[in-house]
């Protein structure tokens, strides 16, 4: 289990729970943009601990079943409503569609990042049934900044620099 880890901008309020979903978190939203295809996996394996541990705390036991086991049980013994059921099956496609065909989609690890945090906040207030828990809305993560720019300027100016220091 990670410790000292920092905590997710939209997940932290699991990293109580268990610090290994707010480390899927965290890295799921620190590569939406620069590498899709990890934050694809990443969701995937948040959305998938989430799900096994729903069933967990229903007294199943699925640590050797797979995602979708693990949902169409969920789904079976109605442990989960219809648009979580949804959430999880978008979360596991993007992540298998990451995994074997090499998905790199910003939008979609963005759509996955925001469905995982409905069904992160759904787990939060029904599973661990925290009744004073008040979830904040989604907040993308930030877009990478060009620093072309900057970085051009900087290498014209030592080159001037070395220029004159040659003299």
């Amino acid at each position: 289990v990670v410790t000292d880890q920092p905590l997710s901008k939209n997940f932290s309020f699991l990293a109580d729970y268990d610090p290994l979903l707010n480390d899927y978190a965290l890295r799921a939203e620190l590569t939406a943009y620069s590498d899709p295809n990890t934050s694809l996996i990443k969701s995937r394996q948040l959305g998938e601990l989430l799900a096994k541990s729903t069933a967990a705390h229903a007294g199943m036991d699925c640590t050797e079943g797979t995602f979708d086991a693990t949902i169409g049980l969920l789904r079976r013994q109605k442990l989960i409503p219809n648009d979580v059921n949804s959430h999880f099956d978008l979360i596991r496609l993007y992540g298998n569609e990451a995994n074997h065909e090499h998905l790199r989609d910003a939008k979609a690890a963005l759509r996955s990042l925001i469905v995982a945090h409905s069904v992160a906040i759904w787990f939060q207030a029904n599973v661990r049934d925290d009744s004073s828990f008040s979830a904040l809305p989604f907040k993308p993560p930030p877009k990478p900044t060009d620093a072309t720019a900057e970085l051009e300027n900087e290498i014209l100016f030592l080159r001037d620099e070395a220029a004159r220091m040659q003299l």
